[in-house]
């Protein structure tokens, strides 16, 4: 059976490791000023398991350099035993982050009856372009992991939830940013 767009972790990992990586994103830019205001900001969902946390927060910055001007996205807060980071979201990358969440869920539903699952992985670099963050899957049995990381970000291996909270997050992220 071909899977259209599955690459391994591995494949996602090394490629993110050996491409240029972008310019600073918006959202981290302005929020990285001083005298940078967070207008408005709201909790989206977190994930957590075996000492993991990833918290999701969508958020609307005013860049201290351009005032009047938002920029809007979604933090996430990383730790883990030995490292603590954040991401920046721009909102124009919350769409494709979305799709590549809710294509996980889609491919936990289905082969939720097969014994085991290939490493399903999402958002390695495309087009020249390295997104934020990358998401994975793997079951086998009843030992499932869900993957998250990216450019300068450890993977994170979260035992315990899985495709279908990220998608959630995503969900109630976009819906946060459809608001005007």
């Amino acid at each position: 059976m071909k899977l259209p767009g599955v690459l391994t972790l591995f494949a996602a990992v090394s490629l993110a490791q050996t491409t240029d990586l972008p310019q600073r994103r918006l959202l981290e830019t302005a929020a990285s000023r001083s005298g940078a205001q967070i207008i408005w900001s709201m909790p989206a969902g977190s994930l957590e398991g075996g000492g993991l946390h990833a918290g999701f927060t969508v958020l609307a910055v005013v860049d201290s350099a351009n005032p009047g001007q938002q920029v809007r996205g979604i933090r996430v807060d990383l730790a883990q035993k030995d490292w603590k980071g954040v991401v920046y979201i721009d909102e124009d990358d919350v769409p494709v982050l979305k799709k590549g969440a809710v294509s996980l869920a889609r491919w936990q539903a289905d082969y939720a009856k097969a014994p085991a699952t290939p490493t399903f992985s999402t958002h390695a670099p495309e087009d020249d372009q390295v997104r934020p963050l990358y998401f994975g899957y793997r079951r086998t049995g009843d030992d499932a992991t869900l993957y998250l990381g990216g450019a300068g970000v450890p993977s994170f291996l979260f035992k315990g939830p899985m495709p279908t909270d990220l998608a959630a997050i995503f969900a109630r992220a976009t819906q946060e940013l459809s608001k005007p």
